[in-house]
Formats: C-alpha cells, sequence, structure tokens
C-alpha cells in the first residue's frame, strides 16, 4: 500500500473542509495571462447584480465557516451543520456566475459530512459535472469517489478515482481508501498496538463482542469530540479502542472515556509501520471489526452504529 501521507492532499481538501474549514478561501486560479477568461460573458450568464449577490452570500458563509473555529468541537459541528439550507439558497444565487462551481461543491460536501444517508450528493456533482467551467470538478470527482465507497458502490468508486489518479497522481491515496473499503468482509489488518503501559495488546481478541476502533492522528479536542460521541452510541454493544499516531499515556489519560482502550506510537518509525496497516488520512478513520476479525464497517460514523451493531 502507498505511504499515507498521500491522503494529506485529501483531507484538505475535503475529508475536514467543515471541520477545519478547509475551503473557505476561494479555489486557485489560473496565472493571469490578460484574457480574463474569469469574465467571459459566454460562460456566465448571470447579472452583475446576481453575481454579486451571490459573492455577497458566498463571503458571509465563509466567515460563518471561519468563525467556526473560535468554537469547541461539538459548538462547531452544531454551527456547521446548520448551513444546509443558506448553502442550498446559495447554489440558487449563484446560477450562471462564476461562483456556480464552488456553491455546488460546498452544497455536496456538506450533505456529505452530515447526512448520514447521503441524500442529494450525487445530485449536486452530476450539476456540478454539467458546468461548462472546470473549477473544483477534479474534487468534486474525489468527493464522489468517497461517496460510492460509503454506498458500498466500489466498482463505480475504483472506476472514478483510477481516472482521476491518472490525471492527478497527487490523489492516488484514493485507491488506499477504496482498497479498504474493498476488505469489508475480508480478514482485518492487524489490530495490535502499544497500550498505555508501554506493553503491546491487541483489544480485539477475548470478547464476543465487536471491535470500533478509532484511528486518528492526534489526541485533541477533535479526536476527543468524536471519540465522545461514538462512546456515548455504544452502550456496551461493542468495545471501543483509540489509536493515535502522535500522544502519550499522560496525555491519552487525559480524558480517555472509561472502558476505552488506549493506545499510541512511541516513535514515528513506530507510527508509519502501524498506518501502513491501516491507511488512514491525517483526520480520525473509525473502522468496525467482527469478533473473528472480519472487517465489517470503514469510515464509521456514530449515526451508522443502529446498523451496523447488533
Amino acid at each position: 500500500m502507498r505511504n499515507h501521507h498521500h491522503l494529506t492532499l485529501l483531507t484538505s481538501a475535503f475529508v475536514s473542509i467543515f471541520a477545519l474549514g478547509a475551503c473557505s478561501s476561494p479555489p486557485p486560479r489560473p496565472a493571469d495571462s490578460g484574457k480574463r477568461p474569469f469574465a467571459d460573458p459566454n460562460l456566465y450568464a448571470a447579472s452583475e447584480e446576481q453575481t454579486a449577490q451571490a459573492l455577497k452570500t458566498m463571503e458571509d458563509i465563509e466567515r460563518e465557516i471561519a468563525a467556526s473555529q473560535t468554537f469547541d468541537p461539538a459548538e462547531r459541528e452544531q454551527r456547521l451543520r446548520s448551513l444546509g439550507s443558506r448553502l442550498e439558497r446559495l447554489v440558487t444565487q449563484a446560477q450562471g456566475s462564476r461562483f456556480h462551481n464552488k456553491a455546488l461543491y460546498l452544497l455536496a460536501h456538506w450533505r456529505f459530512t452530515f447526512r448520514d444517508d447521503g441524500s442529494g450528493v450525487g445530485e449536486a456533482l452530476d450539476a456540478l459535472d454539467a458546468l461548462p467551467t472546470p473549477p473544483l470538478k477534479q474534487l468534486g470527482k474525489s468527493l464522489r469517489v468517497l461517496h460510492y465507497s460509503r454506498q458500498g458502490r466500489l466498482v463505480q468508486a475504483r472506476t472514478v478515482a483510477e481516472k482521476l489518479v491518472a490525471d492527478i497522481p497527487q490523489f492516488a491515496g484514493l485507491l488506499d481508501l477504496v482498497a479498504l473499503h474493498e476488505g469489508i468482509g475480508k480478514p482485518a489488518p492487524p489490530t495490535a498496538g502499544r497500550g498505555l503501559d508501554d506493553r503491546t495488546i491487541d483489544p480485539l481478541p477475548g470478547s464476543d463482542r465487536p471491535l470500533l476502533l478509532v484511528i486518528a492522528n492526534a489526541w485533541n479536542p477533535e479526536t476527543r469530540h468524536v471519540l465522545g460521541r461514538f462512546h456515548a452510541q455504544v452502550e456496551g454493544r461493542c468495545r471501543l479502542a483509540l489509536w493515535v499516531a502522535d500522544g502519550t499515556p499522560d496525555t491519552l489519560r487525559q480524558g480517555l472515556p472509561a472502558g476505552v482502550v488506549g493506545m499510541y506510537a512511541r516513535t514515528k518509525a513506530e507510527a508509519d509501520g502501524w498506518l501502513g496497516k491501516w491507511i488512514t488520512p491525517d483526520s480520525t478513520l473509525a473502522v468496525l471489526i467482527a469478533p473473528d476479525r472480519t472487517l465489517t464497517g470503514v469510515g464509521v460514523r456514530p449515526g451508522d452504529l443502529g446498523r451496523l451493531l447488533p
């Protein structure tokens, strides 16, 4: 498998777009050639007034995304979750303007992030693909790979990913994410790691309950928030374990919920070796593993547990 750092671009682009406000700035434009492609009246049919209104709405939303970073993760999530109707209005306002691509991408990503059933993601991405201008279409394809993977449409996910990676090799991490989803129903990668007492432990054996393994880059407020949401949902129906690439026993013991098995990497080499088994982005990934070591869920969210757990 490829090195997990190949996914850094994907993470900043869409995995944490609303959690981190990564798309609060406009998409990059090509170098100024004097041709002014973004003002071509043959491409953008919106009036100046409509374009100005779309710009104002876009800037208001981006300010709110940026302001949300000052709040704790729970409050930030609540504020970003409330943006759905405003993003839908933005798409309507931006039709025919140079902001239409970005409005559609933001809406598609919001739906992917906050709708457990993913409803409306495909429609927004189809509309983005149909536009005559290129901005954010490649990121839209990468989001489509995630959407297809989450739906279990892995043939389509791999087809889109392979074509995208052929055009832009930096997106190679998408193929690893698809491969991880393709592993559902097969033996999971190893789950043993360094415990908080510095001994190697494996949280999976010794129980007839599934294991929900949360893999994180660091033990920070965002990870604690995600782990807390999972802890509140499992209700004894599965075991819960956390592995972090950057953490210490002392910091992990601070705020680790009762009953959660904590694991960490003592060195970068140890972290890279462990992540070589689990190809993950630089944010948090949760996987569900049956007692017989069968991988049963990838990219699990708290809202998924009702259908995945007995």
